[in-house]
């Protein structure tokens, strides 16, 4: 089955740049979202974006000199229109680092996905989705959810709303420490250090 890729890129830091733009190995945070996606067989790769500064620019006329084929969006029906009706589309949260590993385990599974981490001091910054869990911030989901999600929008958050539909459709639980390890969530450059030493 195909699987496509939606990667959130619209959140700010606290000095009012895109979370997408931190620092990481010598790139960009979401430069890295991009390669796991497409490593793990994604596409196409379609990012939510609000504003396209001519940093992030720079990032997408990196990747498609390598080949990437993504697309920028900031219409959700337009993000809908660039997946085939019946393919899997893997969700990563703006500003998380996963591992690569947890990405390609997503999308390998058969059916709606997401990776829960503990509702812990540790990952108080992570969306809660439960008593006692929180999201990873790397999720599987069906066209059709999305599709259905886009058409009752409104004014909420895409990210948040399609995450809470997965959670409500029952989807397994693929818990990151079992599948390549957990993910950071990053709100500054100083948050991606550890992480970008593991990398190298």
């Amino acid at each position: 089955m195909a699987v496509g890729a939606l990667i959130s890129a619209y959140q700010e830091d606290d000095s009012g740049g895109l979370r997408a733009l931190l620092p990481l190995a010598g790139r960009t945070l979401v430069e890295y979202q991009v390669r796991c996606a497409a490593a793990a067989g994604a596409a196409p790769i379609v990012i939510m974006v609000e504003r396209v500064p001519q940093a992030l620019q720079d990032v997408f006329e990196r990747l498609r000199l390598d080949g990437v084929g993504l697309f920028p969006v900031s219409d959700v029906s337009e993000a809908v229109s660039r997946f085939e009706a019946g393919s899997m589309i893997l969700l990563i949260g703006d500003g998380i680092a996963p591992p690569a590993e947890l990405v390609a385990a997503l999308a390998d599974e058969p059916e709606s996905a997401l990776g829960p981490v503990p509702d812990d001091e540790e990952h108080a910054g992570f969306e809660r989705i439960d008593s006692h869990s929180r999201w990873a911030g790397v999720a599987l989901v069906d066209a059709p959810l999305l599709g259905s999600t886009a058409a009752m929008l409104g004014d909420w958050d895409l990210q948040s709303t399609l995450l809470r539909r997965t959670v409500q459709e029952g989807a397994l639980r693929v818990r990151a420490a079992d599948a390549g390890g957990e993910p950071l969530l990053a709100e500054t450059a100083a948050d991606l250090q550890d992480f970008q030493r593991r990398l190298l």
